[in-house]
């Protein structure tokens, strides 16, 4: 257990690093597009799917770059279906608890976001950027 966590934990580092990239996009986005009218619900699913595109690039290169030699069409494929079920996950949550707290959005994100940041790297190195495989 302890060698598997030595072994991931450069790439976690990493994954956290771009996850604060990601959520400072996500916060912008939605603060942004909140201002331009758009409803709480509306403007966190632009915010998210802004941030799939910047993520797909930051992760292929930053955080899984054992990867990188690989297929970029294949891996983009498989990390777009990863990413809509992640976002399509985080976004009902966020709506489930929105709808029932009225809680501020801002908030609500940081807890969805910082919730999801595990299982989502374990997915995407297993199936979306596998070194070697």
């Amino acid at each position: 257990m302890i060698a598997l966590a030595r072994r991931h934990a450069p790439a976690v580092i990493r994954f956290g690093l771009a996850g604060a990239l990601s959520m400072s996009l996500i916060l912008a986005a939605l603060a942004g597009l909140q201002a331009a009218g758009l409803g709480p619900r509306l403007a966190y699913a632009g915010a998210l799917a802004l941030s799939l595109l910047v993520n797909f690039g930051v992760n292929r290169h930053f955080v899984f770059a054992g990867a990188s030699g690989q297929c970029a069409r294949r891996q983009a494929r498989r990390y777009i279906l990863a990413s809509l079920g992640f976002r399509a996950a985080e976004w009902s949550l966020f709506a489930l608890i929105f709808g029932a707290t009225e809680a501020p959005p801002l908030m609500l994100a940081i807890l969805v976001q910082g919730a999801s940041m595990l299982v989502k790297y374990a997915a995407f190195d297993r199936f979306v950027f596998p070194a070697g495989r």
